[in-house]
């Protein structure tokens, strides 16, 4: 096989194994015709070996001249045995981390995957620089209670080679010797953020159909008090604003006289100053009504259909999304949510985004 083999099944970069050649005399390939270094299966072993040699604690030197002098075939019959342990724990689904005084002492690939490191990269950096800086002390006292011989199951957020944050569960276990001294803890690391994001997401389509159904049974109860069908408008506009957790939500009402131009009629927070909006194709609420469809942008910046900000010239409006107003005669005025984060809307905030302007129709004709 060739390097670049080799590093994908021991989780070992390319450079890391050229250099424990160069340093080291270690593994010793042979060229093919082509001049270019070839690898035996028994290579594989050999790294691994290593690799579980580190995470016992031995140096780097001392256990490549331990392979070195013994190599994998000739290890005693616990030696062997420990050999075929990791690799299992190579061929994890999980993540497996084992630490000892906040010192990683080994990791097996798939840990080395999520992480976004290779597995001599991952071995020689804190523990805590992995966590958020804010969270460290809360890490530091679930230590302590696998150091007192408690398992601890938690969710953590945890950081990637590449700064990115991810939501990890980890189930964490002491390790003690023979003699029942504490050695360190094994943690079972799985990445869970697709699960909690299914989770959230359905959470947030439960709490929408919840609040659609309510508001809409009291607007068509409220339908002979106009008093009471203009505090829904009003709650309605502040309800799209926190369950979709935006920075201002706006209802724009289409002027009757002919000019091309929405006049505001609700915000949440609320707009003290009168607000005029284009009503032409240009415009985020112009094309909404003209389309008469619910529109989704997930980057201002770079959508050539709009010109500026959806509702209030100069906020740092980066996403927004907006549905039609409908009244007897069409449309009667758009309801538009915005947020200063790019990608804040999703596909299923549709439904409930149109479920609303249509209750907000709806009181309008009380």
């Amino acid at each position: 096989m060739r390097v670049g083999d080799l590093a994908r099944r021991t989780g070992v970069g390319v450079s890391t194994l050229r250099a424990w050649e160069a340093r080291f005399n270690f593994l010793n390939p042979e060229r093919s015709p082509a001049g270019h270094r070839v690898y035996a299966e028994t290579d594989v072993e050999r790294v691994n070996t290593v690799l579980r040699l580190l995470g016992e604690g031995l140096t780097l030197a001392a256990a490549i001249a331990r392979v070195a002098n013994v190599g994998p075939q000739g290890l005693p019959e616990g030696e062997a045995e420990a050999l075929l342990y990791g690799q299992i724990l190579h061929a994890a689904e999980q993540g497996v981390w084992v630490s000892r005084d906040l010192r990683t002492r080994y990791v097996n690939r798939r840990m080395a995957e999520i992480m976004g490191y290779s597995i001599d990269e991952l071995v020689v950096i804190p523990v805590l620089d992995f966590f958020d800086p804010a969270e460290v002390p809360l890490v530091k006292e679930r230590t302590a209670l696998v150091r007192g011989g408690e398992k601890v199951r938690f969710t953590q957020r945890l950081r990637r080679a590449d700064g990115s944050m991810f939501l990890a569960e980890i189930h964490t276990t002491p390790l003690v010797n023979q003699a029942g001294v504490y050695e360190g803890g094994v943690a079972l690391v799985t990445d869970i953020t697709e699960r909690d994001q299914r989770e959230r997401a359905m959470e947030t389509r439960d709490r929408q159909s919840e609040a659609l159904g309510l508001l809409g049974s009291q607007v068509l109860r409220a339908q002979a008090d106009p008093r009471r069908a203009a505090m829904l408008l009003t709650e309605a506009v502040d309800t799209v604003c926190r369950l979709l957790q935006t920075d201002h939500v706006t209802v724009l009402e289409m002027i009757a006289d002919g000019s091309s131009e929405f006049h505001l009629r609700a915000a949440s927070p609320e707009i003290s100053e009168a607000i005029e909006v284009p009503a032409g194709s240009r415009s985020f609420a112009g094309h909404i009504a003209l389309t008469r469809k619910v529109v989704v942008v997930d980057n201002l910046e770079y959508d050539p259909r709009f010109d500026g900000s959806p509702v209030q010239p100069g906020t740092p409006t980066r996403s927004a999304i907006g549905a039609p107003i409908f009244g007897p005669d069409g449309v009667r005025g758009v309801l538009i949510a915005e947020s200063s984060t790019a990608n804040s809307f999703h596909p299923g905030d549709a439904h409930f985004m149109q479920g609303m302007a249509n209750i907000i129709g709806t009181a309008w004709l009380s």
